[in-house]
């Protein structure tokens, strides 16, 4: 059983009420169906007018004053299942009924038992049985009101084969019906097919008539396409959580969900970004403080997989909050980026928190070759600890040293710490000066989950004063492929994927592996040894420190990797509580074109394990230390050496003058 036909009146009271320029708002559901005006709700087909035929899209219509019929004509044995929908061009137009004819060939294979389900999206919206198409209104039976749920209707009788859904005069400018068959019908499903949509909030009156694999082309700033699925809903629970960022709940159940890959055309080409948790908009343009997106979400589907070529700037004006993990799996944000040129890419600028200021009262410098530690004591001897700025980021403000920043190593006494303090701006080392005003702050959060960055082309993604990753997690910031920077960051748990390039500026890493290649200007390392593996390579660009443990090059089921310390960038391992300061394994190289030293309160149990098949090589004159001496100052192969007797090689390991 195929419905035929779907007739349309918007029957007024006084046509001329219209006007020519009055217009009718029509859509339509499938290639198929193509619109009529009518001079007369019962003329015949033959006798129509076709204006337009409409592929899954909309458009408005012109009613003329002698012509105020729309008829949608469905050509029979092509569509099961059909929709109309109708906008009154004004409120004193409003549509006044909805007329929906099953107009069969044979009536009589509707059968006594059968049913059509229908659906009313309003109270004033009622069922009738019509015997004849044009029987009015007044003699019809109302069977029952829809309060925006569904029933079934049975058609009693083959006389009585039509339905009619009507709307009391003035009361609903918009309306819809909806017609299945019987669920023995042969007809086929209504086929997938592309519609427009005015905005992402439309897509909630959009759906129960349109088939799985519908797509959506939603125009506005949030412009992208839109996918109809039958699939479990994303938790509602979650509030204004990003998920419904790229979900969205039709009006019969299902779920609309956003293409992440087109994006939004020209998002990739806008150069200013802005992001406010608090305030902004997800439909907003982004493009000012005040039209601020919401979310990371809504950037990254608008960019989507679109190409950038030139260099984009995104302040996020406010910590980016938590999500909520069961709305997506692993619960991370990943950053995909496809990028033409060494300038293209995206800049994330994110702030610090200051929570208490305070000024140096006394500086002691870093000095590599005496195994000295920079460390600062502040005017009126702060309690570091009790007032938990133990583990905050200190910066310098104001002065020729302004802007230089580090991750607060340890406190060392009352009132004073150790810092390893670098300018991102100038890329070099800075030491704090009796009168540098000093404050502790608290870098931005980007979400407490874990982040995935994923570069292709020669262009790049950095992130500025932020805290990345997720707290007590490693492998938490994976940098699996391309170019990142990162700058005055505190990242939890740094990845460095083998096909990936890594510079950190002023940063601080728990926990970090690099399988690819990174480069760290200042900053400091805590939480097990910082790692090279499986070939991947660490150089020092600027001084370097790890505490509480200390180098790993290479591992003995990850491989060997590289360490290379470079002249004018010495490495400081401060209170290795593991015993061992450096350990280099089987295949791997440590270079040491500068000072490699230990400082611990007590000596360390070993100092430089030189397994066998592995190299350890030193300038001359800058031969590794520690204060105070380690218990076992190196093991060379299955040799124990003094710091008197290296040179040497042995056992397959060397230990050696850089020639």
């Amino acid at each position: 059983m195929t419905v035929e036909k779907i007739v349309l009146t918007t029957s007024l009271q006084d046509v001329s009420s219209i006007g020519t320029d009055r217009m009718l708002r029509v859509r339509g559901a499938s290639a198929d169906l193509v619109l009529h005006i009518l001079g007369a709700e019962a003329s015949d087909a033959d006798s129509t007018v076709r204006l337009l035929t409409l592929a899954g899209a909309s458009d408005t219509v012109p009613l003329a004053d002698d012509t105020p019929f729309a008829r949608y004509e469905v050509a029979a044995g092509k569509l099961g299942t059909g929709t109309v929908s109708i906008s009154g061009p004004a409120a004193e137009t409003s549509a006044e009924k909805l007329v929906l004819s099953a107009s069969l060939q044979d009536a009589s294979g509707i059968g006594a038992g059968r049913r059509y389900s229908v659906r009313g999206g309003s109270d004033d919206l009622v069922v009738a049985i019509l015997g004849a198409e044009a029987a009015d209104a007044d003699s019809t039976v109302r069977i029952a009101t829809l309060t925006g749920g569904s029933r079934t209707v049975p058609v009693p009788s083959d006389a009585t084969p039509f339905v009619r859904y009507q709307i009391l005069a003035g009361s609903l400018g918009t309306g819809k019906v909806w017609v299945t068959g019987p669920a023995s019908a042969a007809a086929a499903p209504a086929p997938a097919e592309t519609v427009g949509v005015a905005s992402t909030a439309a897509l909630a009156a959009v759906g129960t008539d349109l088939a799985d694999g519908t797509v959506a082309m939603v125009e506005g700033p949030r412009a992208s396409r839109w996918t109809l699925m039958t699939m479990p809903a994303p938790d509602e629970t979650a509030g204004a959580s990003a998920t419904w960022v790229n979900y969205a709940l039709a009006d019969d159940g299902r779920v609309w969900v956003r293409d992440l890959a087109i994006g939004t055309p020209g998002a990739a080409r806008q150069a200013i970004w802005y992001i406010n948790p608090s305030t902004g908009s997800d439909t907003a343009d982004g493009n000012t403080p005040g039209t601020a997106l919401r979310t990371l979400d809504e950037l990254l589907a608008r960019i989507g997989e679109q190409t950038i070529a030139i260099a984009i700037t995104v302040t996020i004006l406010g910590d980016l909050p938590g999500r909520n993990t069961s709305d997506w799996p692993g619960g991370n944000y990943t950053i995909r980026l496809n990028t033409e040129g060494t300038a293209s890419g995206i800049t994330f600028i994110g702030g610090t928190t200051v929570v208490d200021t305070y000024s140096v009262s006394t500086a002691t410098a870093w000095a590599d070759a005496t195994q000295t530690r920079g460390e600062y004591t502040l005017t009126g001897l702060p309690n570091l600890v009790g007032l938990s700025l133990e583990e905050r980021w200190v910066k310098i403000s104001g002065g020729a040293r302004d802007g230089a920043e580090a991750q607060l190593v340890n406190a060392t006494a009352l009132g004073a710490f150790c810092a390893n303090f670098h300018k991102a701006s100038t890329w070099s080392d800075v030491e704090p000066q009796v009168g540098d005003t000093i404050q502790f702050c608290d870098p931005m959060s980007f979400g407490n989950v874990p982040v995935t960055v994923e570069v292709n082309g020669l262009g790049s993604v950095t992130f500025e004063h932020f805290e990345i990753g997720k707290l007590f997690e490693f492998h938490s910031v994976v940098v699996a492929r391309g170019k990142a920077m990162f700058k005055g960051c505190r990242l939890r748990g740094l990845d460095v994927g083998r096909d990936a390039y890594v510079t950190l500026s002023a940063c601080s890493t728990y926990h970090c592996t690099s399988y690819g290649e990174l480069d760290m200007y200042g900053g400091a390392h805590f939480s097990s040894p910082i790692t090279a593996a499986r070939s991947g390579v660490i150089n020092t660009s600027s001084r370097f420190c790890t505490r509480l443990f200390g180098i790993s090059v290479g591992t003995s089921t990850d491989g060997p990797g590289h360490f290379q310390i470079q002249a004018g960038a010495p490495v400081a391992i401060l209170d290795a509580s593991n015993g061992v300061g450096v350990q280099i394994h089987a295949g791997s190289t440590l270079s040491a074109e500068d000072h490699c030293w230990l400082k611990s309160p007590a000596a360390v149990a070993l100092g430089f394990h030189v397994y066998e098949g592995a190299v350890l090589a030193y300038e001359a004159g800058k031969e590794p230390a520690g204060s105070p001496a380690p218990i076992e100052y190196a093991r060379i192969g299955g040799t124990v050496k003094t710091s008197a007797e290296i040179p040497y090689s042995g056992d397959g390991a060397a230990f050696v003058v850089l020639q």
